[in-house]
C-alpha cells in the first residue's frame, strides 16, 4: 500500500551494502507507475499500470525462458516478451531487500526507475519461488492469503479488496469449492462487521 509517488520496492545485489552485482527489481517511478525489471547485461524493464495512494494490491513479477518477464497487478498482466534472458550474480548468495535500495546501492544500475529512495508505505506479504508461478497460481495465493487474515484484527480495506478480486477470479469458475467457501466465509465476516460499525 503505497503512500509516497515513488520508491524501491525489491532491490537485488550479492553484497550486503546493497552493492556488487545489483539492480532494483520492482519499484515505483515519480508519476505512480509499477515497474518491474530484470537484467540480461542490460536493465529491462517493464512499466506497469499507475497505482493510487493508500490502497492495497496484488502485486506479483516471474520470469522464464519461455514467456520473459510478466507483471501482475491485481492479477491483470502485462508482459514483456523480448526479455527471455537473465544474467544472475553467479554468487551463492544473494541480498533481497524490501522497501529500500540501501545507501550504497546509487551506484547501481537503475534502469526507468533511476531513483534510490525507500518505499513509503506497507507491505503485507514476500515471496519468492523456484518456478515462474501461472495465473491460476497467482490467483489461488490471492484467495490463500484471503484466508490466513487474522479476522480478529484484521484490516477492513484489505479484506475489501480481497473480497473484491476473489469474487472476480470466481466469475471466471477458476476456483474449486474450497476456494468458494473461503470467499463466502469473508463476506459473511465483512458484513457483520459493516453491521456492528453502522449500530455503534
Amino acid at each position: 500500500m503505497p503512500q509516497s509517488l515513488s520508491g524501491t520496492l525489491v532491490h537485488v545485489s550479492n553484497a550486503s551494502d546493497g552493492t556488487g552485482w545489483c539492480t532494483p527489481f520492482m519499484g515505483l517511478t515519480a508519476n505512480l507507475s509499477l515497474v518491474a525489471q530484470v537484467f540480461n547485461g542490460t536493465i529491462q524493464s517493464l512499466l506497469g499500470p499507475s497505482i493510487s495512494l493508500n490502497t492495497w494490491y496484488h502485486v506479483v513479477q516471474t520470469w522464464s525462458p519461455t514467456n520473459g518477464l510478466r507483471l501482475y497487478v491485481n492479477r491483470q498482466m502485462t508482459h514483456l516478451p523480448l526479455a527471455t534472458t537473465f544474467t544472475a550474480s553467479n554468487e551463492s548468495i544473494t541480498y533481497v531487500t524490501l522497501g529500500n535500495g540501501l545507501p550504497s546501492s546509487e551506484i547501481c544500475e537503475q534502469g526507468i526507475l533511476n531513483s534510490t529512495i525507500p518505499f513509503t508505505g506497507a507491505i503485507d506479504d514476500f515471496r519468492v519461488y523456484s518456478r515462474e508461478l501461472t495465473s491460476v497460481d497467482i490467483d489461488k495465493n490471492a484467495c490463500n492469503e484471503l484466508r490466513d487474515l487474522h479476522l480478529t484484527d484484521h484490516d477492513f480495506t484489505k479484506v475489501a479488496f480481497y473480497s473484491k478480486e476473489l469474487i472476480r477470479i470466481d466469475s471466471h469458475n477458476q476456483l474449486d469449492h474450497q476456494y468458494k467457501e473461503t470467499i463466502l466465509d469473508l463476506l459473511s465476516v465483512v458484513d457483520k462487521a459493516l453491521q456492528s460499525l453502522v449500530s455503534s
